[in-house]
């Protein structure tokens, strides 16, 4: 599954920021746990366009919701999750560093 295209040998990917118009970059990889999988997709995307902070802050005021945000900082990997995953996700893989809020 890859959605993206070259211009001027920069990638861009398919995910927008309706705030700019261009691919957000705030996340590597967002995923959303809802009542359906309808909400779970629009929320994934919308912690992905949002970031690690303003993303799991929303997951964190909706109902029946959690949310996990990985993202980049200087060359290296950090996961945010919700309150009601910490003690059930567990992240494998060398380079990664657990964020709580």
């Amino acid at each position: 599954y890859q959605r993206f295209f070259w211009e001027g040998g920069r990638r861009y990917h398919h995910i927008l920021d309706p705030r700019t118009g261009y691919p957000a970059w705030s996340a590597v990889s967002a995923t959303a746990w809802a009542r359906t999988a309808r909400d779970a997709d629009i929320l994934s995307t919308a912690f992905f366009v949002l970031g690690p902070e303003e993303g799991i802050a929303l997951a964190e005021r909706l109902p029946d919701v959690e949310g996990l945000v990985i993202y980049e900082r200087g060359g290296k990997l950090f996961a945010r999750c919700s309150s009601g995953l910490i003690g059930k996700v567990e992240l494998k893989g060398t380079g990664i560093s657990w964020e709580l809020q």
